[in-house]
C-alpha cells in the first residue's frame, strides 16, 4: 500500500463514533438475542399462560443492545487506531505531502489526543 492510498483511506474514514447504522445493527441483534433469551428463561411461564416480569423482559433486550453497540464502537475505534498508525508510519518514512499533518490531526473519539 502506498502512502497516497493510506492518505485517501484516512480522509474517507468516518469519525469513530456511534452512528445510525450502528444503532440499527445493534437493535437487530438485541431483538434476535433478547427474544431467544426471553424464550429460554421464560418458556415455562409462557407455556403456563403467564407473563414474565416486565423489567426482566426489558433488560433481556437492553443488555444485548448495549453489548452490540459497545463492541461495534470499540471495533471502529480499533480500526481508526490501526489506520492512524499506518498513516504515521508512512509519514515517518518520508512521505511529505501533508500526510503527517493529516495523521497528527486525526482524532479518535474517546481517546486523548497525542
Amino acid at each position: 500500500m502506498t502512502h497516497e492510498v493510506a492518505l485517501a483511506i484516512l480522509r474517507a474514514q468516518p469519525a469513530p463514533g456511534i452512528d445510525a447504522s450502528m444503532v440499527r445493527r445493534s437493535l437487530v441483534v438485541a431483538i434476535i438475542v433478547g427474544t431467544i433469551l426471553n424464550l429460554i428463561s421464560c418458556y415455562d411461564l409462557l407455556l403456563a399462560g403467564e407473563l414474565p416480569d416486565p423489567l426482566k423482559a426489558i433488560l433481556t433486550y437492553v443488555v444485548p443492545f448495549i453489548v452490540a453497540t459497545y463492541s461495534a464502537l470499540e471495533a471502529k475505534r480499533q480500526t481508526a487506531r490501526e489506520l492512524k498508525a499506518l498513516c504515521m508510519s508512512f509519514a515517518l518514512a518520508g512521505a511529505d505531502d501533508g500526510i503527517g499533518t493529516s495523521c497528527a490531526n486525526m482524532e479518535i473519539a474517546g481517546e486523548p489526543r497525542v
